[in-house]
């Protein structure tokens, strides 16, 4: 009977895993460190002179972090440029995550351009590879810092308030809608769904025949 009573634990405890999966997630760890001040400022600008790898903005508006002299100079890095997948010319309108150390500016994590300085209204043009995280990042944004408790579900996007209720934030079924990106990807954490049912049941039927066998040995 003891071999009995944990082949029954056993499955429980799977099936009890398997529930657990598809709770809300959280958003992706680079959303939250942008939205939660994991960098020296979060700023918006205007791309004044491009001189190699130095990019001098023109900052508009801090949206979280240290102030800023209303000139700087951010170095940026191949890697930076991979990301936004785009070149960035004089004109651009960008959101920066800046670190600062010893009085010079380098991306944090991110480079992204926006459609304009306005931080109500402008649209994140890129990246556009996670439009769900996207989508999150210009709410925030939008909210001039204020939104940041994000969360993924089912691959949609919900932002909570203050109070406690949720508003789904992506993607929206409204043609105006002010996010930009197109949903080509499903946001970065998903749960398992139907695939976690089926591989649920296999291990009920499996417990089934144990616990058949078991009791013919009886």
């Amino acid at each position: 009977m003891n071999s009995l009573r944990r082949v029954y634990v056993f499955f429980i405890c799977v099936f009890i895993l398997l529930l657990a999966v598809n709770c809300p997630a959280p958003a992706a760890d680079l959303l939250w460190r942008l939205t939660h001040g994991d960098q020296d400022s979060l700023v918006i600008g205007e791309v004044k002179k491009v001189t190699g790898t130095i990019l001098e903005v023109k900052v508009a508006h801090v949206i979280s972090g240290r102030p800023t002299n209303g000139l700087i100079n951010v170095e940026v890095k191949e890697e930076d440029l991979q990301q936004i997948g785009q070149e960035i010319k004089e004109g651009d309108k960008l959101v920066l995550s800046l670190n600062l150390k010893g009085g010079r500016y380098s991306i944090k994590w991110g480079i992204y351009k926006v459609s304009s300085l306005d931080y109500k209204s402008l649209k994140i043009l890129a990246p556009n590879q996670w439009p769900g995280d996207m989508a999150a990042l210009q709410w925030y944004i939008n909210s001039n810092g204020k939104d940041n408790d994000f969360y993924f579900k089912e691959g949609a996007v919900f932002v909570r308030d203050k109070s406690g209720g949720s508003r789904q934030i992506y993607p929206l079924s409204i043609p105006d809608s002010k996010i930009s990106s197109k949903p080509v990807k499903p946001a970065p954490v998903q749960p398992v769904g139907l695939p976690a049912l089926g591989v649920g049941v296999a291990l009920f039927a499996v417990w089934l025949i144990v616990k058949k066998k078991f009791h013919s040995r009886v």
